[in-house]
């Protein structure tokens, strides 16, 4: 059985299903699970169900605008997407379902970027040459001043106490908990001819900042307790960096950048280069590296997103992003998920903890089979088989069998199975269980808060549009 990507046309990979005459396969709605029948004719009257996972297949989410940059929480929960028309679009990371729209549809503004804070109740949004502070949770919005220039970047210290922006030249520090500027320097334009690229990255331990423009400079920044010292570098072999790439390494001495079709480790102090990795076939629009250093991301104008082991200094792989060129790309903070998006208006994300997850699974999965063979209605085996079915995206099998489980006894997660709602479309069902999760402080509140507000008003338009018969 050979599986396809149907945007690329691509193979995907082969399954040998041991059918001599196979005749019939049908996919599990929104998972990797399918299931095989054989041919007429055929003396083999089996029907085999398939995990076609891990497959490097990721979850798709289409969206109403373009957008120009991609951020994600510190936990990795939640993530924000700047639209072309001035609006922000809060993302839950775990479903890809919306949790609120923040702003009006205006012009078109290039200069959008976004960032938010480590537990995610708070988002820096620059838009045009303002930079504001949004509650995520409370409705708050503070225009915290005003750029000379479009905003270009826009990050929070790791502490999330304060924050950098910058627009053209000019580079600011807030102090967030005063709502006020802190210092602002404007750099030398000798120096720098051409505005910084949409990035501003922190080292973990917050004590040095990088950017970088489009002309083929870095600049570095200490970050001392009084202010900051610019201390430029200069990329000194003829590359040019992408515009949405500077990514610091642990240590604060390397930085990771796209420089044409390549993906460069740049020494941040000389600006020397220390490795180039090759692999696209066309120009990189964004980089991003994982919390600790270990590996990074680049999205291509070839279509693809590819891995880095930045250790190993070797190509771990390319993700298939169908015939779509993404311009950007976010990391997790915690780790395992990758996102991109492009002008196709899709946020495409893969989740690398999934077959660890599936593989630490196996032993009480193999415990629950045989414990259904003796009971079918085991309350802890099949909260065991509905957790797995969840992993595997098999939503309406999930619910099912967790509901079961909690009928019969067994702990069931209120977290998971609203998740489960939500992606079947039952959102009141989802709203009563991410209450049951905040009980249980599942979750952070702000999150979870943010998730049964944005389940209430599906179910309730859902409803509305049930009443006026559309």
């Amino acid at each position: 059985m050979q599986v396809w990507d149907a945007g690329s046309k691509d193979p995907i990979r082969t399954v040998w299903a041991d059918v001599k005459q196979p005749g019939a396969v049908s996919f599990a709605p929104k998972s990797l699970l399918a299931l095989t029948g054989a041919g007429q004719g055929s003396s083999d009257c089996t029907m085999k169900l398939w995990d076609l996972g891990p497959a490097r297949v990721p979850v798709v989410q289409e969206h109403p605008a373009q957008f120009t940059c991609l951020a994600a929480s510190g936990d990795g929960r939640i993530a924000a997407l700047a639209r072309l028309d001035g609006t922000v679009d809060v993302i839950d990371t775990a479903t890809n379902h919306s949790l609120r729209v923040l702003g009006s549809p205006g012009r078109d503004e290039p200069d959008h970027v976004v960032a938010l804070s480590a537990d995610g109740p708070e988002m820096l949004e620059g838009l045009g040459p303002q930079l504001r502070l949004w509650g995520l949770t409370t409705d708050e919005m503070v225009t915290l001043g005003t750029h000379n220039s479009g905003v270009r970047a826009a990050a929070f210290f790791p502490d999330g106490r304060f924050a950098l922006s910058q627009s053209g030249s000019q580079i600011c520090y807030w102090d967030l908990s005063q709502r006020k500027l802190v210092n602002s320097i404007e750099l030398d334009k000798s120096l720098w001819p051409r505005v910084l690229g949409n990035g501003i990255s922190f080292s973990p331990e917050g004590s040095r900042a990088v950017g970088v423009n489009t002309h083929g400079a870095v600049m570095s920044f200490q970050l001392p307790a009084f202010g900051f010292i610019p201390t430029p570098g200069y990329f000194n072999d003829g590359h040019v960096p992408s515009e949405l790439g500077a990514a610091v390494l642990p240590g604060g001495v390397e930085t990771v950048n796209g420089t044409g079709n390549d993906v460069v480790i740049w020494n941040a102090f000389t600006g020397l280069t220390v490795h180039t990795f090759t692999g696209h076939l066309g120009l990189v629009n964004a980089v991003a590296v994982s919390p600790d250093g270990a590996w990074a991301a680049s999205a291509g104008s070839d279509a693809t997103v590819r891995i880095w082991d930045l250790a190993q200094r070797t190509d771990a792989g390319a993700l298939n992003c169908g015939a779509a060129s993404s311009s950007t790309i976010t990391i997790t903070p915690d780790g395992p998920k990758v996102m991109a998006g492009g002008k196709d208006r899709v946020v495409r994300s893969w989740d690398f903890s999934l077959p660890q997850s599936c593989r630490s699974c196996q032993p009480d999965l193999d415990r629950a089979r045989a414990a259904l063979r003796d009971n079918p209605s085991d309350p802890e085996a099949l909260a065991v088989l509905g957790r797995w079915y969840a992993l595997r995206g098999a939503n309406a099998w999930a619910a099912d069998l967790l509901r079961r489980a909690r009928t019969g006894g067994a702990d069931v997660s209120p977290l998971m199975l609203a998740r489960c709602c939500w992606e079947l479309g039952e959102n009141q069902s989802a709203a009563a269980e991410f209450r049951r999760a905040l009980e249980r402080a599942e979750a952070p509140r702000p999150y979870l808060g943010l998730c049964i507000a944005a389940a209430e008003r599906a179910a309730a338009t859902r409803l509305s549009d049930s009443l006026s018969g559309r």
